[in-house]
């Protein structure tokens, strides 16, 4: 038999939402984890900033940024930041993100919905 059932989340693996638009949904089991990957280019000085407060459900676990491959001599390439959050408690947790320079200068803003099962 296959070591997997339709629908629930196995192993270590988080559920990967790959730059997900403004207001995208998604569900994880409790005690699993979600990653989710916004294109960024601090070159330019804008970053995703997971803006407070912080949903009590999810537990922010890793927060990196991975540079996209760019030819030598290139500067300016962006990337993708990363963010790795756990599911601590049952329920809809939203997520809010802003990609600024400042706190005044804010270039876009997302809200992700998690909701943990």
């Amino acid at each position: 038999t296959k070591p997997e059932v339709a629908g629930i989340q196995l192993g270590g693996e988080p559920r990967i939402l790959q730059d997900p638009a403004d207001g995208v949904e998604a569900e994880i089991r409790l005690d699993k984890r979600v990653e989710i990957r916004l294109k960024s280019n601090p070159t330019t000085g804008y970053y995703w900033r997971l803006v407070d407060p912080l949903p009590v459900g999810l537990r922010l676990m890793d927060e990196r940024y991975v540079a996209d491959p760019a030819p030598e001599g290139i500067a300016g390439s962006g990337g993708t930041q990363i963010f790795l959050f756990q599911g601590d408690r049952t329920g809809q947790h939203d997520l809010f993100f802003s990609y600024q320079r400042s706190a005044s200068d804010v270039a876009e803003a997302r809200r992700i919905d998690i909701e943990v099962y």
